[in-house]
C-alpha cells in the first residue's frame, strides 16, 4: 500500500525527499516488510536523497518481527559504512532482532554499545531484560537492574512489568519445585 502511494506521488510529480522516504520506510518496517524497506533505501540512493540513521534504523526494525539478526547486522554495517552515528535506538532495534531467549547476545550488544561510548537508555535495558526473563536468567535480571540504578538510568512502567514478570516466573518455579519434593 505504501509503495503504491509512493508510485502515485512520483507519477504526479511530487518530490521524493527524506521525509517522504522516511515515512514510507517506517511504515514498511513496522509491518516487518524487509524487502520493501531495503528497496526504499536503494531508491533513496538512486534518487540522490540523503540517507540518515533513522532510515537505516528502519531497516533494522523491519528485521525484528522475523528475528532476522543477520539482515539486521547488514543494516548495522550499512550505518557504519555510511559514517553515520550509532545510538541507543539502533541498538534497541538490533536487540529486538535477537531470538527472545538469547540473553548472551543481548548482553554482548549492551557491552559493545558501552565500549563505543554510547550510553544505554531505559529502552535498551528493557530489551536486554526481556531476553534475560525469557531465558530464566534470574541473576542476569538482578544484575541488569542494579546496573541501571548505578548508571542512573530510570526505570519506566515497561521495566516494572518486565521485572514483575521475572518475579512471577521465579515464584512459579519455586512453587513447582516445592511440589516435586
Amino acid at each position: 500500500r505504501v509503495l503504491i502511494t509512493l508510485d502515485q506521488m512520483r507519477a504526479e510529480g511530487m518530490p521524493m525527499n527524506r521525509i517522504v522516504y522516511g515515512a514510507a520506510m517506517a511504515a514498511c518496517a513496522k509491518s516487518g516488510d524487509k524487502e520493501s524497506t531495503w528497496n526504499l533505501l536503494r531508491s533513496m540512493d538512486a534518487d540522490g536523497v540523503e540517507v540518515d540513521v533513522g532510515n537505516l534504523t528502519s531497516l533494522i526494525v523491519s528485521c525484528a518481527r522475523s528475528k532476522d539478526e543477520a539482515l539486521a547486522r547488514e543494516a548495522l554495517a550499512e550505518i557504519s559504512k555510511r559514517g553515520l552515528p550509532l545510538d541507543s535506538i539502533v541498538y534497541t532495534a538490533l536487540i529486538g532482532c535477537l531470538p527472545d531467549s538469547d540473553v548472551d547476545k543481548a548482553v554482548a550488544l549492551l557491552g559493545e554499545m558501552k565500549a563505543k561510548g554510547i550510553r544505554p537508555d531505559t529502552y535498551v535495558y528493557n530489551a536486554v531484560l526481556r531476553r534475560a526473563v525469557d531465558s530464566n536468567a534470574e541473576a542476569q535480571v538482578r544484575q541488569l537492574v542494579e546496573e541501571m540504578q548505578t548508571a542512573g538510568v530510570e526505570k519506566n512502567s515497561e521495566t516494572d512489568l518486565i521485572i514483575s514478570g521475572a518475579r512471577r516466573q521465579q515464584h512459579q518455579r519455586q512453587h513447582q519445585h516445592q511440589h516435586q519434593h
